[in-house]
């Protein structure tokens, strides 16, 4: 009770490339230190709106670590195909 999750949905015309940011908020401010598993169902979520976002991008808009995306994205089974400026994330489990 008392939380409010923003979502903040960008569209650039110019490259066709979508941005997702989400926040948790509580009634006394943002929630700094998000369970295991509610962090892992924002990733899912920024990775199914954006599957071109980068690891940077997630872990700026998470405000974690680009170690910690990248352990997240592992254990939820995605990989990275194609090339690091035009591919894509890939559920491969």
């Amino acid at each position: 009770m008392g939380e409010i999750l923003r979502v903040g949905v960008n569209y650039e015309k110019k490259t066709k490339i979508h941005e997702c940011a989400i926040e948790r908020l509580h009634k006394n401010g943002p929630l700094k230190n998000a369970k295991v598993t509610e962090r892992r169902k924002l990733i899912e979520i920024l990775v199914q709106t954006n599957i071109r976002i980068s690891k940077e991008v997630l872990a700026e808009q998470l405000s974690i670590s680009v170690s910690t995306i990248k352990r997240e994205i592992k254990t939820l089974g995605y990989e990275w195909v194609g090339h690091s400026a035009n591919g894509y994330w890939e559920k491969t489990s």
